[in-house]
């Protein structure tokens, strides 16, 4: 799944998977195009940056011409970095306090607008030292259905278990387990990709 994300294939409308070109139908002509890369300017996880998340998001639309995800549901940020992550943690925790820059008429410090309201999760494997900007990019996504999402995951073979018992070693067994199955690009109405700075 991570190697999906960070290699940005082409999807199944013939673009990128994070793409500012996609069409919202590509089989009607005049289809309107949106995106869901927004990693050509900073989005730092802070409130603004959850907030241009999650509003991209409901911005998509669906095939049909009406907005794909005018419900968040179970929205998650996933992250490439622990410094991503404890942001995350830190910004939706309950009772979180953020640093505020200090003015004249402003408070040093207030309470997380999203106390509990996402789901940050760590995916240490989109990191790769070798591709640049991976320590940078963060995603927003939604789980709108068991139907509608970013990458689809297909078992083709059950997972099979094998028992060996260790000869020469004392009740010991030896226990092998393998499935078989391939991930694909699924719909890329139901994540965005963002780029701190």
């Amino acid at each position: 799944v991570a190697d999906l994300l960070v290699n940005n294939g082409t999807c199944y409308d013939g673009v990128s998977f994070f793409s500012t070109a996609h069409k919202a139908n590509k089989a009607v002509v005049g289809s309107s195009d949106f995106s869901n890369d927004l990693s050509g300017s900073a989005n730092e996880i802070d409130e603004d940056g959850v907030i241009a998340a999650f509003q991209a998001l409901q911005q998509i639309p669906g095939p049909n011409g009406q907005l794909a995800n005018t419900t968040i549901v179970n929205p998650y940020l996933l992250c490439a970095t622990q410094a991503q992550y404890r942001k995350a943690l830190k910004l939706q925790q309950s009772g979180a306090f953020l640093a505020k820059l200090l003015t004249a008429n402003a408070a040093a410090s207030e309470v997380s607008a999203f106390q509990g309201e996402f789901t940050p999760i760590l995916m240490p494997q989109l990191y790769k030292p070798t591709i640049a900007n991976t320590a940078k990019y963060w995603y927003a996504g939604t789980r709108a259905g068991s139907k509608r999402r970013p990458v689809i995951i297909r078992i083709t073979g059950r997972a099979r278990f094998e028992m060996d018992m260790m000869r020469g070693k004392r009740n010991a067994m030896a226990i092998y387990a393998w499935a078989e199955g391939d991930v694909v690009y699924g719909l890329p109405h139901t994540l965005v990709r963002l780029k701190t700075a």
